[in-house]
This record gives C-alpha cells, structure tokens and sequence, in this order.
C-alpha cells in the first residue's frame, strides 16, 4: 500500500514538471524536455537504490513527466474531409518520433552510467 502512494506522490510531482516543461511548447523544447527525462530514467536504473525511492522518482516523476511531454507532442488537427486520416497520421509520425527520441535517451543514460561504474571497476 504505501508503496502506492509513494507512486500517487511522484506522479505528482511530474504532473507539476511536467505541465512546468509545457508552459510554452515548442517541438524543441517538448523534444529536448523527453531527451533529458527519459535519459534521467535510464540512467537512475543502473544503480540500486531502495525501493521507496525508486517508486517515487522513477515510476512517479519521471514516467508521469515523460507521458505528459508525449501528449504535448501531438500536432493540431485539421478541419476538412480528409481531416480524421491526415490528424492520425501526424499524430502517428510524431509518435514515432517521440518513441525513437525516448528510448534512445534511455538507453543513452543507461549506458553512460554503466560504461562509467564498469571503467570505475575496472581501474580504480
């Protein structure tokens, strides 16, 4: 139970960054706000931490930021015949590319980390 709320908590407090990160949308800025949060979740999963910890911010602040910037990513809709086919397609493009962006940072920040404590191992 309390680890619930531990996640309601979190939530938000992304909910807040996340609506922060929006005031003035732009695709550079919703995209550069996705890079940095999702490579702040991969990079917060290589190390162990407790899990009251890791159920507030990255389950919490970060999965609540990220989907928040995910919605602030899709484009206007048109109006005309054509307007459901012509929205869902750009909706589905900018997507995809929101998809690419996210993972790509996550596996970026993952990787820095790791790379890190393996080269701290390895020498030190």
């Amino acid at each position: 139970m309390l680890m619930w709320v531990l996640v309601a908590v979190g939530g938000a407090a992304g909910s807040a960054l996340g609506l922060l990160l929006m005031r003035r949308p732009s695709t550079t800025r919703l995209m550069t706000a996705t890079a940095a949060v999702c490579g702040l979740m991969g990079a917060f999963s290589v190390q162990l931490h407790s899990p009251e910890l890791t159920a507030v911010l990255k389950y919490g602040v970060l999965g609540t930021a990220a989907s928040m910037l995910a919605v602030g990513v899709t484009s206007r809709t048109w109006i005309g015949g054509d307007a459901p086919l012509r929205s869902a397609l750009a909706v589905a493009r900018n997507l995809a590319v929101y998809c690419v962006v996210a993972v790509t940072c996550t596996l970026l920040g993952y990787l820095a980390l790791r790379s890190g404590f393996t080269l701290y191992k390895k020498f030190g």
